[in-house]
């Protein structure tokens, strides 16, 4: 598996589909940026990661997937 190309940390990751995917989290190579708005998608049979659009609001929360959708959630 290739390397994301990005560095993150309290990401979350979710299987849909045989595809794996990233959404949110904190760079952790820039301090204090929380909430990120990137989703990123791996295709194992190309072994390659697709920068996806990014989500409406930043998240560094839990998914959940329910085929064939993938679902983030945050506190209210």
């Amino acid at each position: 598996m290739t390397r994301l190309p990005t560095t993150l940390a309290y990401h979350a990751v979710a299987a849909v589909d045989n595809a794996l995917y990233v959404c949110g989290g904190e760079d952790s190579a820039i301090a204090g940026v929380r909430g990120l708005m990137s989703l990123w998608s791996f295709d194992p049979s190309e072994n390659q990661w697709e920068s996806l659009a990014d989500m409406q609001q930043g998240r560094f929360v839990p998914l959940n997937s329910i085929k064939p959708m993938v679902h983030s959630f945050r506190k209210t």
